[in-house]
């Protein structure tokens, strides 16, 4: 199958971001009003009956993977979707829109930190000041230069532990990513996607036995909840994981850093417009310092992949 134009792909990268960014601030709203397992349960379950019939569509060999392949997909799925899912909107029940997009943003760096552990990648002088940078934005974001100095007074413990939810939801992303570089080689993006989003149906609906609940129905199917719920299970998760899976094979690591960028700058716009969010200048460094960390990670591959266009790292092994 011939390589996609290049312009189809960085199109994909940027809706992906653009309407993960929109996503922040419409689950807040939701989650102002639903518990945030029962959540979980509506837009798992419900991307999962968009997707497994669009994935049989789209799909050029509809068969089932091997056996081995199948089970890999189960923890995959778990960090990947499911677990996934529980962890994003348990941190973004307790933080801001602003502080969940930025921590989200460090997913390319803890990519790396995976899959150099992995034996995927090899550390580099720039990887390593990429890291060191971006984990001190996150550390500037939890205030930790105020608790060791003993000056916690304004600090809010609620925001620090969906802080740390937030997180652990971007590092079970991340494990996912460097799985799915391995596991892509015996099955296609659509079928492997739709087969983690069937798993993780069943992972999450333990959590989410509140979801049948008819106050909760009466909740998700009342405006504007409705129209925030349509968006996130079509757009922020049916298309956006279709798209991801699909851009991630003909790409590099480094082309997609350069996108994810784009989600806290959505999101914390939005999220100021609309009254959600007052972020400070303490924001604003972390966010800097992220940025600069994504920056010294994502630059120095750019260079090398000009000059030697070839020898480019897929993501997904094409």
């Amino acid at each position: 199958m011939p390589a996609p134009h290049p312009l189809l792909v960085h199109a994909a990268l940027f809706v992906v971001s653009l309407l993960f960014g929109v996503n922040f601030v419409g689950m807040k709203i939701i989650l102002h009003e639903l518990d945030a397992g029962s959540w979980a349960m509506y837009r798992v379950a419900g991307a999962t009956l968009v997707l497994v019939p669009l994935s049989w569509l789209i799909a050029t060999k509809r068969a089932l993977p091997p056996r081995r392949t199948l089970l890999w997909l189960l923890p995959a799925a778990i960090l990947g979707v499911g677990g996934n899912q529980l962890l994003f909107v348990m941190g973004l029940k307790l933080t801001t829109p602003a502080h969940s997009s930025v921590i989200t943003a460090t997913i390319p760096i803890l990519t790396v930190v995976a899959a150099v552990v992995a034996r995927q990648e090899r550390i580099r002088w720039e990887r390593a000041l990429g890291i060191a940078l971006a984990c001190s934005g996150v550390l500037t974001l939890f205030r930790v230069d105020e608790l060791v100095a003993g000056r916690g007074g304004s600090f809010d413990h609620n925001v620090l532990i969906g802080d740390l939810l937030t997180v652990a939801n971007a590092s079970g992303y991340a494990v996912y990513l460097v799985m799915m570089r391995r596991i892509g080689r015996d099955v296609e993006a659509p079928i492997a996607t739709a087969i983690c989003f069937v798993y993780s149906t069943l992972f999450v609906l333990p959590f989410g036995l509140g979801a049948f609940d008819r106050s909760n129905l009466a909740i998700v199917v009342s405006p504007p909840i409705l129209g925030w719920a349509l968006f996130a299970i079509l757009g922020s998760t049916a298309i956006t994981y279709l798209l991801n899976v699909w851009a991630l094979r003909h790409t590099g690591s480094s082309q997609v850093a350069l996108y994810i960028y784009i989600q806290p700058v959505v999101a914390t716009t939005l999220s100021i417009a609309m009254g959600r969010d007052e972020p400070g200048t303490r924001f604003f460094v972390a966010a800097g310092l992220v940025l600069a960390g994504l920056l010294a990670n994502t630059v120095p591959q750019l260079v090398r992949a000009r000059r030697a266009p070839r020898d480019r790292i897929a993501t997904v092994p094409e």
